[in-house]
């Protein structure tokens, strides 16, 4: 899933000018990773009839009509409004499959059931204006430096390098620190996450180990 993007490009080169000077570039734009929509389970004794869709015995199940790792792809943030609104309309508060199961079987009435909570979930839809989707990955490096012969067999190269030299933020760069799919409505999930900073500390790259990391921007220098 790391490497699920449908479209990665990168560019680079080395050029070495007059008076030993070599300049080193390289940048890469992904595109972002899916997430697949999802009904949280909540860890109720009676998970099944709120969040197991299929009737197959497990819980927190795709959200209905929906593919994996479609957010991101053919539904985008804007989309998700019209998508949860839907999902509402049409199937929350209905019978699923184990409820269904107990009907047939004359041990309870649906409306008995709808009175003890066991249909399906609501999903909140969150904030409707500028809602976070998943994030491209972007970054620009690049590397000064002068080889200098000492003899002929050995070369000394002063460098200094930037790692992401434009500063680019980037979110949602690997399966761990992605907006999460589950339909929370709360801040960190798909249907809960605006495009304030604030709201995208989680999924933000941050300080990674070493110099190599996507953000913030990096230096080096060494002789």
């Amino acid at each position: 899933m790391a490497f699920d993007r449908t479209h990665q490009f990168a560019v680079g080169t080395v050029i070495d000018f007059p008076k030993s000077v070599r300049v080193a570039f390289i940048a890469h734009v992904k595109s972002p990773l899916p997430q697949s929509l999802t009904v949280g389970d909540q860890g109720r004794a009676g998970e099944i009839f709120s969040t197991d869709f299929t009737g197959d015995g497990t819980t927190g199940d795709l959200l209905p009509g929906t593919k994996t790792g479609e957010f991101g792809r053919s539904i985008k943030s804007g989309d998700l409004t019209a998508v949860i609104n839907k999902y509402n309309s049409t199937v929350a508060g209905t019978l699923l499959p184990a409820g269904q199961a107990l009907v047939d079987a004359s041990l309870f009435t649906r409306d008995q059931l709808v009175a003890l909570g066991a249909v399906a979930d609501s999903i909140p839809v969150g904030p409707t204006s500028d809602r976070a989707n998943m994030g491209w990955l972007k970054t620009v490096d690049l590397k000064l430096s002068m080889p200098i012969k000492l003899g002929d067999r050995v070369v000394l190269e002063p460098s200094a390098g930037l790692y992401n030299m434009f500063n680019f933020r980037n979110y949602d760069i690997n399966p761990a620190t992605r907006l999460s799919g589950i339909l929370g409505g709360t801040p960190g999930s798909v249907n809960g996450t605006t495009n304030s900073i604030a709201d995208r500390t989680t999924e933000r790259a941050g300080q990674g180990p070493g110099i190599f990391s996507l953000e913030p921007r990096a230096k080096q220098s060494s002789a």
